[in-house]
């Protein structure tokens, strides 16, 4: 379980010339050998947050994220 401890609003123009919305989101969870708990960031878009009908706000804990085999993110998954 990952859950989130900060959130940015990011938008940014790919080199297309589209621009791109969503948010910046920091996250920790636990990991074998680390005494206490570690952090990363992840982008999420707002494509990504529609498909997943999930608005990341402080707080929220999420089960997963899950990619693409291209190694992009896909959907976020709450917990049940």
């Amino acid at each position: 379980m990952y859950t989130i401890v900060g959130v940015q609003m990011k938008s940014f123009n790919t080199k297309e010339g589209k621009t791109i919305t969503g948010y910046n989101v920091w996250y920790t969870y636990d990991r074998t050998g680390v005494d206490g708990v570690v952090t990363d960031r992840v982008f999420i878009s707002d494509r990504v947050c529609n498909r997943s009908n999930f608005t990341p706000h402080v707080g929220d804990v999420v089960r997963a994220f899950t990619y693409t085999r291209f190694g992009s993110l896909y959907q976020v998954e709450e917990p049940d």
